[in-house]
């Protein structure tokens, strides 16, 4: 059983043959967006559906939801895999936050009108876009837009300056799940050299792929589900 955790839409979610992919998406949800509540809520799907033997794909934020979830929770996931995981706070991420920061002091509305600016917006997204194809360029943008519109300007907010608060290296002191770490060298949000210095421990399978950015789950969904599918082959064996 495969389970993809994720704080980010996408309209590829990872398939594997006779297996089943569950997405977490923002969409509807009106709570806090901070990584606690997550987990909180995927044990409770979990539960729900009384499933055993999961592997579970975080993407991005989903990368800490996944990996403080199999470390509260040992025993009841079998793999997982992080795709563009977000590593140990840096100058890059610290730098980013200031923009969250002052959407967070900003009274209402212009708290929205600054983090839904697309003059702000747009442009950092095509910076990290890294797909040749126009179709698939358009649909990345698509879902931005539609993330815009359906923002709330509190969570938002609390969904990014959580990342900065989680260290993902203390948490990866406590791992014993079967890891594999997937990442770009085209990735401009989370770069390789971070993720390298974060992820790079025994025990984790650190996998980067050439021509791979930060929105891989769209763009390259086939060779991430193989590279996946290749890993989980050999180890369950």
């Amino acid at each position: 059983m495969v389970q993809r955790s994720t704080a980010q839409r996408s309209s590829n979610p990872i398939r594997t043959p006779d297996k089943i992919s569950i997405a977490l998406i923002v969409n509807g949800v009106e709570t806090s967006l901070r990584v606690a509540p997550w987990t909180t809520l995927l044990d409770a799907l979990r539960d729900h559906l009384d499933l055993t033997g999961i592997t579970i794909i975080g993407h991005s934020f989903g990368t800490l939801v996944g990996l403080i979830y199999v470390i509260n929770n040992p025993g009841r996931i079998k793999n997982m895999v992080l795709i563009a995981p977000i590593p140990k706070p840096n100058l890059s991420v610290k730098t980013s936050s200031l923009y969250f920061h002052i959407g967070k002091i900003l009274p209402s509305p212009i708290n929205y009108r600054w983090l839904t600016s697309r003059l702000i917006q747009d442009p950092i997204r095509k910076y990290v876009i890294q797909t040749k194809y126009p179709d698939i360029h358009a649909e990345i943008m698509d879902e931005g837009e539609q993330e815009l519109r359906e923002l709330k300007p509190k969570i938002n907010t609390q969904n990014f300056l959580s990342v900065n608060q989680i260290n993902a290296g203390d948490w990866l002191k406590k791992l014993s799940t079967p890891t594999l770490v997937i990442a770009g060298d085209k990735d401009r949000l989370t770069k390789p050299r971070d993720v390298i210095r974060t992820y790079r421990r025994p025990g984790i399978d650190l996998k980067i792929i050439p021509g791979m950015g930060h929105y891989a789950p769209s763009e390259i969904p086939d060779q991430l589900e193989k590279t996946i599918q290749k890993w989980l082959d050999t180890t369950n064996t």
